[in-house]
């Protein structure tokens, strides 16, 4: 649970955010999400602007600093590394060491898994790839996107269960009509839906540009 503590001395006052981050440890077919707990101290005048920009959001400050702080280092995910190649003409010349996908193919690269996993997957990652600068990359079990607002957090497989489960910014309540698939997630800033059938996934969709305005408003139009 993130909790604050407001702590007063001469000159300034500090919050105590306690915030809990997915740390991913493998398990049989998918990877569970564990959560480390991070104590950050701001000082007020930063407290009172992040203050002021959770309230335009209708978020927590504590909701808001989650979401800021997770999308920063799993930013460092979002690049893939190319080998090197020869260019004709140019001998030696390499490619970028980095490189973004901007298009993610998810039957190439989830092979063997349910083809309803793979349906579901492509249709979650096609819908988010509609709006403008977003790229997709795979994480181990995982297909995340730069700038993080949403992910797949795995493709089901286990048993004859074949489905997603997603993750989304912002709380079951911050969205307009939630289906009742929508449950809380962690970190407490994001929510959470595990799809096993088309009226669902249906139903699930609409939430992708929701939480994309929660994550971000006007910001990046």
């Amino acid at each position: 649970m993130l909790r604050e503590q407001a702590h007063l001395d001469h000159e300034r006052r500090t919050i105590r955010i306690h915030i809990h981050f997915p740390v991913d440890r493998p398990t049989q077919s998918v990877h569970r999400q564990f959560m480390h707990t991070l104590t950050v101290y701001l000082p007020d005048t930063v407290y009172s602007t992040a203050e002021l920009e959770a309230k335009q959001r209708n978020l927590d400050v504590s909701t808001l600093c989650s979401g800021l702080l997770s999308d920063h280092f799993l930013r460092g995910f979002t690049a893939i590394k190319q080998p090197e190649f020869q260019s004709k003409g140019i001998p030696g010349q390499t490619a970028p060491e980095w490189q973004l996908l901007t298009a993610f193919n998810v039957a190439q690269e989830f092979r063997g898994f349910p083809h309803r996993s793979v349906e579901f997957a492509q249709a979650f990652v096609d819908e988010v790839l509609k709006i403008p600068r977003i790229t997709a990359y795979k994480k181990g079990s995982e297909i995340g996107f730069d700038p993080n607002f949403v992910y797949i957090e795995a493709l089901l497989s286990k048993g004859s269960r074949s489905g997603i489960r997603v993750s989304f910014f912002g709380r079951p309540e911050h969205f307009k009509n939630p289906p009742a698939v929508l449950k809380m997630g962690r970190p407490p800033s994001y929510s959470r839906a595990v799809i096993e059938s088309k009226a669902e996934l249906d139903a699930i969709l609409p939430l992708i540009r929701q939480s994309y305005e929660l994550r971000f408003g006007n910001s990046r139009r």
